[in-house]
Order: C-alpha cells, then structure tokens, then sequence
C-alpha cells in the first residue's frame, strides 16, 4: 500500500471520528455529505482492517514455509546449495560441517571448483560448460571435493536453473550427496563378483545357474560348454531341453524349481545327451545361493559319471564272473557226485534189461504152449495175448530211458567241466544248440508245446569253449520260457552260415511278452532283472555277453512289447572250415 493511500486513510479516518464527536457529544446536526464521508471512512476503515490481516497471515504462512524449508534443509544427509550466475556460493546448508568439514560462511563467496583437485577441476569444467552456457540443469554428476582436513571425497552433484520474479537468470540451486560409501560398497560388490566370475569360469567342473525358482538357464561356465557341446548362448536360449531327453524333461524341470531357499538337489545318476548324440551319464549337485545383489540364484555342478559307471559296470561283471566261477565249480562238485550217484543205479539198469529180455524171451515159448494147451490166462492181470506185445515194448522204453538218463548225465558232466580260454578248440554249434537243448529238456516238455530246432548242417566249425557257449544258449532258451505267457506261444531256436560276414548265427526267437525299449537298453547291464521278486540276480545275459565278446562275437537283442523277442548270437567260423562253409551253403542254395 503507497505512502498517500495511508495518509487518505488516516486522515478519513480522523475526519470522520470527529464528526461522530460534534453529533453525539457538541450536539451538532449531520447532514448528507457528512454521512457519506462516514460512510465511505468506515469502508475504508474496514477494508484497510481486512488488507492488513491478509498480509499478516500471507507473512505468517511465508514465515512458516520458511522456516519449514529451513528445517528441510538443515536436516536433509545431502548438501544443499545456492551458487549466482558466476558458480559463486550464495548459500551453503549446515550440512556442509558433517560432509566437508567446513562452516557454512566459510564457503560464501567462494565456488565449488575451488574444493576440487586441479585435475578434476578441468575435467567437471569440460562436462559443465555446455551446460552453464545454455543455463540447462545437470544431474548426477560425480566429482571429486577436499574436505577441509585434506582428504578428498567423492560427491554426486545436481542442479537446475533458478530466476527472479521478472525472469532474470539468478544461479543455480542444487544438491550434493556424498556417495563416497555407496562407492566402495559397489567396489567391493565388483570385486566379489569379479572373483566369483573368475572361479566360475575357471571351474573345472562344469557349472549352471538358473533364475530362482525356474528352470531357465542363466548362465554356464566354459566346463559346462564343453560337458554338453553347446554354446553357453544356445545354453541361455534354449534351456535343458537341449540335453535332457524329453522322457525325463518334466522331472529335471520339477526338480531344479524345487530348490528354494534352504533347500538342496542331490541326483546321484541321470542320463543325458551331449550335441553330437553321445549319451553320457551325470550327477547333479544344487543349492540356492544369495547374491551380493541382494537376489538369488540356483547354483548347480554337473559332473559327468560316464566312465566311473562304465568301470563300476565292468568290475561288477568281473565280480559276477568270479561268482559264477565260484558256483561253476561247486556245481561240478554237486554233478560230479550227483552223476555218479545217477551212473551206478542206471548201469544196473542198462545191464539188467538184456538180461530181462533174453529171459521173456524163453519164458514166453513156454507160456505160449501152455496157452495153446489150456487156452489164454492172466499174467499181471492182463491176458497173455495182450502182455506179449506190452512186454517187449515196456523193455523198450526201459532201455531208451536209461539210454537217455546216460546221455542227460554225460551232458551235466560236460556242462560242469571246468574249460579256459587257452583250451578253445574246433567245435559244431549245431552239437552245443543240441546238448543245450538236452539239459533244458524238462523245463521246456513244461513250459512250451511248440518248441522246435532248426539246425542247418551245412553250418562251419567255430572256434570256442563248449561248456561257456553251452551256457550261452541255456540261458537265452530259458529266458524264452520264462517270457512265454502260455505254453501254446512258440519258440524257435536255429543255426546258420552267413557266408557274407563269414559268421555263424544262433537265433532264438519267442513269441513271449517282449521288452519295453527302457528293458531293452538296459537288458544287458550286470544286475539289472525283470524277475528280481522271483530269485533272477540279472547276472545271466551280462556273463552271456561277456563269453560271448572272449569269442569275438557279438549278442544282439530285437524286441517289441507284447509281440516277442529274438535273441541273436554271431560268431567268426574258423579260419580252417570258413570257405569250405561257404561251399557247401552255396551248393545248399542250388
């Protein structure tokens, strides 16, 4: 309000307190004009009231934002600072003591650049001066500031463009942050990422991490690159489908998801495959881990057990062998003593039917005389005419079972017979097929109705252990039984030359149960049985492989689930009977 404005006012205001004294006190008398100088004195009065008011309270609320933004600034961790359009201090906030050491006035009039080193005054100024010129705000700007003790620390600084009422360029106003802890805590960060970094690709066993929670690859050292023949990007790309067979996908899945906080994974044997096909067996180890970031990540080491299962497989083969070697033996014991023990009764047998013959034969004339005398009569309760003819024919039988009770304990013997490699000799597979056949007669008169061998004579000599290859076969056949879901399923057991290969062939074949293509890939793994709840210890086809292999042959298995299995033996012919072999298998053919 202007000086003349108030002096009307005061004046009004006189004027018309003195009138109101001449009318109530003197008794005067009021006319028009003097109530409208009252009137118009008493707005004024009161307008003058109301502006008054209105300004207290505007310097009141000014006072209090003051004192509010004050506080702000006194309390604020961060320097706040006013600088004029020439970068000198105008205003420095108390916070100046903690972060530099110095009193707020100390650094009036004086500019920032003056707490810096020369070097990095040069270098903020070359990053500022586009901005000073185009008076545009800056942020974040880190720099260097010496402390009033000497010590440098180090500031990230932002500012923008003040004005004046009537626009006129004032300065700037801004704030500091002493960022100096921040940085040696993300230094430190760095550092330990940089040696977590550095053990993990240096690593000699391959490692994968995976984003908490999932199964989704985040990064795999260069042991991991070589474990599986990926790159690490086809790796984060695509995931452990590449190496997880699909079959066992959603396990794997399930499995890494589950590792939680506390939580561990421990797989002790999975199979995967490697890019070039190869199929390798693995043990996975995982935990979640904390980073210094504050998140976590899956942290697992993958370490291939291929070769450590491979040996454990042959030395349990080894082991197995050794065992059967063991029960070899005894069982040679057991049919030594049995055979003797069957020969003695069996010879008396052998030696009596001639005897018994020779004596129905003189015992018959008379009792034929004594029928065509008397007529016919009882012997055994059965006529005479009828007896004569079952006699000679239970004699027969006697005899042929006695003959066959020698050959059955001949062909125990043989099998029980201890034989090494360095005993190899020549010998017909068509006669091993056969004295297998033999021994299992019992089992499959049993087991199969419609059994049959189709030996081809034309076959060659092999080079070989009859007892190891007689093993073989054995248990091929009694595995056919085994599989046959009823006797009237069929098993075909045949020989032959291939002439091509110069190899002879065994073939077993079934119509039984068949395998599963899981049974099948692990059909001949020591140990492994489908018949572990009836006694089957799973050791016969892998001892079968390994005789087999000491031939130089090869025992390969087809099969399909409900439809049967073939079992097929190939071994070399001898050098000796290989052409003659082929010979007469193409004289067979004309």
């Amino acid at each position: 309000m202007s000086r003349p404005l108030k002096f009307a006012l005061v004046y009004g205001a006189a004027g018309g307190v003195w009138l109101l004294l001449e009318h109530y006190v003197l008794g005067g008398s009021l006319i028009l004009k003097d109530v409208l100088f009252i009137s118009v004195t008493a707005w004024l009065l009161y307008r003058l009231l109301e502006i008054t008011g209105q300004k207290e309270a505007r310097d009141r609320a000014l006072r209090e934002s003051q004192e509010k933004f004050q506080n702000l600034v006194e309390t604020v961790n961060d320097l706040v600072w006013e600088v004029d359009e020439n970068t000198v201090f105008t205003y420095v906030s108390p916070r100046v003591r903690d972060l530099l050491g110095y009193e707020p006035q100390e650094l009036l009039g004086r500019t920032p650049f003056d707490l810096m080193p020369q070097h990095e005054t040069d270098r903020i100024a070359g990053i500022l001066c586009p901005a000073i010129a185009e008076r545009k705000p800056f942020g974040h700007l880190e720099h260097l500031a010496r402390c009033k003790d000497g010590h440098l620390a180090v500031h990230a600084t932002s500012g923008v463009p003040f004005h004046a009422a009537d626009g006129t360029f004032r300065g700037w106003r801004g704030i500091s942050r002493d960022i100096g802890e921040r940085k040696r805590r993300d230094e430190a960060i760095r550092r330990k990422e940089e040696q977590f970094r550095q053990m993990f690709e240096q690593n000699e066993e391959p490692v994968i991490l995976f984003r908490s929670g999932t199964a989704e690859i985040q990064d795999a050292n260069p042991a991991a690159v070589a474990l599986y023949g990926y790159s690490r990007e086809e790796l984060v790309e695509k995931g452990p489908s590449l190496f997880v067979p699909p079959d066992d996908y959603g396990e794997f899945k399930s499995r890494i998801r589950g590792i939680d906080d506390t939580g561990t994974l421990s797989l002790e044997r999975v199979h995967h495959v490697r890019k070039d096909g190869a199929e390798i067996n693995v043990s996975i180890r995982g935990r979640s881990i904390r980073l210094l970031t504050g998140g976590r990540i899956s942290y697992c080491t993958f370490r291939d057990i291929t070769a450590r299962i491979r040996l454990e497989e042959e030395a349990a083969a080894r082991q197995a062998q050794l065992i059967h070697a063991g029960r070899m033996v005894s069982l040679g014991m057991i049919s030594s003593g049995v055979a003797h023990e069957i020969n003695n009764p069996n010879n008396l047998v052998m030696f009596n039917v001639p005897l018994i013959r020779a004596a129905w034969k003189d015992a018959e004339t008379i009792l034929q005389d004594h029928r065509r005398r008397d007529g016919d009569f009882l012997v055994g309760g059965i006529p005479f005419a009828e007896m004569r003819e079952i006699v000679p024919r239970l004699m027969d039988g006697i005899a042929g079972a006695s003959a066959r009770i020698k050959n059955i304990v001949e062909a125990l013997k043989e099998f029980a017979r201890p034989e090494i490699q360095d005993r190899m000799c020549q010998v017909g597979i068509n006669e091993i097929v056969r004295a297998a056949v033999e021994i299992l007669r019992h089992p499959i008169m049993a087991g199969c109705r419609n059994f049959r061998v189709e030996c081809d004579e034309n076959v060659p000599l092999i080079k070989g252990c009859t007892q190891q290859l007689e093993q073989v076969v054995i248990n091929l056949v009694a595995n056919s039984l085994q599989a046959l879901p009823d006797k009237d399923r069929a098993i075909r057991v045949s020989t032959e030359f291939d002439p091509g290969s110069g190899s002879v062939q065994v073939s077993v074949r079934d119509e039984g149960v068949g395998m599963t293509p899981e049974t099948l890939r692990r059909i001949l793994e020591p140990f492994f049985s489908t018949r572990t709840d009836s006694g089957g210890l799973g050791l016969g086809l892998s001892i079968s492989l390994s005789i087999i292999k000491a031939h130089k042959g090869t025992l390969e298995f087809r099969s399909e689930a409900g439809k049967g299995t073939t079992a097929c033996i190939m071994l070399p012919a001898d050098s000796e009977h290989r052409e003659s072999g082929r010979e007469l298998s193409v004289l067979s053919q004309l």
